[in-house]
């Protein structure tokens, strides 16, 4: 009878010891795991998506493009219902290659320790540094006292030297967050540094887009920073683009810190992240433009990925579909599907209002379907951030009279549409934002071949960011 009592006195006390156990384990407290609070379940609806077509009708001898105004919108979660304490998993891989040396790594090295400041402990920071190769400073370690100082130690001894592996530095902060598997943190983002071009190993840009891409499917997302004068303007973007992030371009590496701290507080407020969105096509409709993003083709389906969504915010892009403007006929818009996850977990949302476009016989008449605010909205967000994208290409190739032209024919289109629509912001654009663009080709193209050439690289970057930013609004 002793005996029985102790065995059962024995299997309880081993219940509650088990039970125990998995409690810390679930919170994070046993020795060498992320401390973790519990997150709160997914709101309901919380992404809600609206479309509105900008103008209702096209005419038949058209280019046959017409723009769809879509928007994503979380303000369902304002950021006050996230948690505060909301741990994040954060990898910069840093360029250490011979034209960092000097100030540039100085102000990565500052922004870095800076932002190791802010980090608490339940947030975790990997670090690794590339030239000819790639070096892990820092494994993706939960930011306590002890690994703190150890990534202060390794930091203060990164040293500039040889040549741009690229494709090294990002494989190296891709296996960081690959090597964590479940033990990440829902919310993650790989920040690559970047002042040159990726000269030795994989410098092929689709390579290395697919590269960034399987951060996506991996449920992180990368984000770039082209630093100075000398970098790859559109690896950086595509790298982005297809990586889930936002590029940053820095002309002045002494606002490294800030764009860090930016990265960091984004994805601190993450409500909708790995947003991908599926656009079904009809018969005889093709989208062709969904606010510079890569537009994958899947049969009678698009897809392009604009990143995440932070709380309280909301997004509006301009798709841009085109059909054959042969013969009139009536043109119906398939449903638009987003995916994403919140908080770690999936969720859907779909767009099936049932919008369509007249190709119609008389010009007139389409032209006067456009609404004026949409179009408005279009014209300063998309039509010339991708004119200013554009120019930039051209000055990049050294193409000056090319870049007046298309400014020329812009203002033509433009002024003869806005007859008819009448918008007093459209006919100021043409008229001081055309002049001011004018103005930096004719600026970027004065002086002796060697400052033109610098100030071709420095221009075309400015160009290209300004339209980046303004249409991923």
């Amino acid at each position: 009878m002793q005996k029985q009592r102790l065995r059962s006195f024995l299997a309880v006390a081993s219940l509650i010891v088990v039970t125990s156990l998995l409690m810390l384990a679930q919170a994070g407290d046993l020795p060498g795991m992320v401390p973790k609070k519990p997150m709160p379940p997914p709101a309901a609806g919380l992404l809600r998506l609206d479309g509105r077509l900008v103008q209702e009708q096209i005419f038949t001898g058209g280019d046959g493009r017409f723009e769809l105004a879509f928007t994503m919108d979380a303000t369902a979660m304002t950021a006050g219902m996230l948690e505060t304490s909301q741990a994040v998993d954060v990898v910069v891989v840093l360029d250490r290659s011979g034209s960092m040396q000097g100030q540039k790594l100085e102000d990565g090295r500052r922004a870095l320790l800076d932002l190791l400041d802010r980090l608490s402990e339940q947030d975790r920071l990997g670090l690794v540094t590339y030239s000819n190769d790639a070096d892990i400073i820092c494994d993706l370690l939960p930011m306590n006292a002890g690994n703190r100082r150890r990534a202060e130690i390794a930091l203060r001894s990164v040293a500039a030297g040889g040549g741009t592996n690229l494709g090294d530095g990002l494989a190296a902060g891709l296996a960081l967050f690959s090597r964590a598997g479940g033990m990440r943190n829902p919310n993650g983002r790989l920040i690559l540094v970047s002042d040159g071009l990726a000269n030795q190993g994989v410098v092929d840009p689709g390579q290395l887009g697919a590269m960034a891409a399987g951060a996506v499917r991996e449920e992180f997302s990368v984000s770039t920073v082209g630093v100075g004068s000398d970098f790859n303007e559109q690896l950086m973007t595509r790298l982005a683009d297809q990586g889930g992030g936002s590029y940053h371009y820095l002309e002045d590496p002494a606002r490294f810190a800030a764009v860090l701290l930016e990265e960091f507080q984004t994805v601190r407020r993450l409500a909708a992240t790995g947003l991908e969105v599926e656009v079904a096509l009809p018969d005889g409709v093709r989208l062709v433009e969904a606010a510079g993003y890569p537009i994958e083709q899947r049969g009678r389906l698009a897809v392009f990925r604009p990143g995440d969504l932070e709380a309280g915010r909301k997004r509006s892009l301009f798709l841009g579909f085109q059909v054959d403007p042969g013969q009139e006929r009536r043109y119906e818009l398939g449903e638009i599907t987003v995916r994403y996850r919140q908080q770690g977990s999936r969720a859907e949302v779909s767009f099936d209002r049932r919008l369509a476009v007249n190709c119609v016989a008389d010009r007139a008449v389409a032209l006067s379907s456009i609404d004026k605010d949409d179009w408005e909205k279009k014209v300063l967000q998309e039509d010339y951030s991708r004119l200013r994208d554009e120019v930039a290409g051209d000055i990049r190739e050294g193409r000056q009279e090319e870049a007046m032209a298309r400014l020329d024919s812009y203002r033509a289109e433009k002024e003869e549409v806005n007859r008819v629509v009448g918008s007093s912001a459209v006919q100021e654009n043409l008229e001081a934002g055309l002049d001011a663009l004018r103005s930096q080709i004719t600026e970027t193209f004065a002086g002796a071949p060697a400052e033109v050439a610098a100030k071709q690289k420095a221009s075309a970057k400015d160009l290209q960011y300004q339209a980046y930013e303004q249409r991923r609004k």
